[in-house]
């Protein structure tokens, strides 16, 4: 498993890529493990959002490691589901992190 923090340009990139989506996003999930987060969309979001960037890292990380053990935000429900799970584990992080 690897999590590697880029650019939103080296993560456009992927998107394109393997989704053949245009433009960044926040986090992107490969099945063999890897987990690939926005430094900068990260950046802009803590901002938006009032927190630190190391929050929105935190939060990115733990959804691309649920996308990892068979969880998808696809549907409105699946994603509730998501955000509560990720609300939970993020609670029990050691710098006490608060999910937005």
């Amino acid at each position: 498993m690897c999590v590697a923090i880029v650019s939103d340009a080296a993560i456009g990139r992927l998107h394109f890529k393997f989704m053949a989506i245009t433009g960044p996003t926040d986090v992107l999930t490969f099945h063999h493990g890897d987990v690939v987060i926005s430094a900068d969309t990260a950046a802009a979001e803590a901002k938006q959002r009032g927190h630190a960037v190391e929050i929105e890292i935190a939060l990115y990380t733990v959804h691309g490691f649920l996308h990892l053990n068979g969880f998808d935000d696809r549907t409105p429900p699946e994603a509730a589901r998501m955000r509560r799970v990720q609300a939970n584990i993020l609670r029990w992080c050691p710098l006490h992190l608060s999910p937005p």
